[in-house]
């Protein structure tokens, strides 16, 4: 599924919308180099390890921070 369809949703279990990037830990509970950055907050807060993809969208000249959090 592409960014654009997925902005398209709405919010849900598996999908949530930041207006703002969050602090360190509501990152982990939801799951520069930014990716380098969000990877380090996670491995360090969260137990156990969970698997995840981090990825940087441009649409329109604003930056889209996708995490893909997998089970």
């Amino acid at each position: 599924m592409s960014i654009l369809d997925l902005i398209s949703l709405p919010e849900s279990k598996t999908l949530e919308f930041k207006e703002k990037m969050p602090e360190s830990l509501a990152i982990a509970k939801t799951a520069y180099t930014r990716e380098e950055k969000i990877a380090n907050i996670v491995y360090t807060m969260v137990e156990p390890t969970v698997a995840f993809h981090v990825s940087i969208h441009n649409l329109e000249g604003k930056l889209i921070l996708k995490i893909d959090v997998f089970p």
